[in-house]
């Protein structure tokens, strides 16, 4: 046996994985936390390698579905909640007591 089928023989077979592309997201919201291909505790669904790819932060889950949001839907900043507090005179400065802001999406 020649050199070459010994180190053929040695040679050990690996099995190609699936790989699987997931977006987990919160059940009760349907907004998405994160992407990953990774086994981690939480919900999650299933995505095409594109959507993974792209990792829009800007879709949302419902009834096991993934929604893009389109141009139509509109978000306001609005002074309600308790998401952001800004200080009372410019708010883009962020601070520990002035206004409460956070963003509100009206879905069409």
């Amino acid at each position: 046996m020649s050199n070459f089928f010994k180190a053929l023989s040695n040679i050990k077979r690996t099995v190609a994985t699936v790989q699987s592309y997931k977006l987990y997201y919160n059940k009760n919201t349907g907004k998405p936390l994160f992407y990953s291909m990774d086994e981690v505790d939480g919900d999650f669904m299933v995505v095409d390698k594109a959507t993974y790819v792209e990792a829009r932060y800007d879709v949302y889950i419902e009834n096991d579905i993934l929604i893009k949001k389109v141009f139509k839907d509109i978000s306001k900043l609005t002074q309600h909640g308790s998401e952001t507090t800004c200080h009372a005179d410019d708010i883009s400065i962020i601070s520990d007591n002035g206004t409460n802001w956070s963003l509100r999406t009206y879905d069409n």
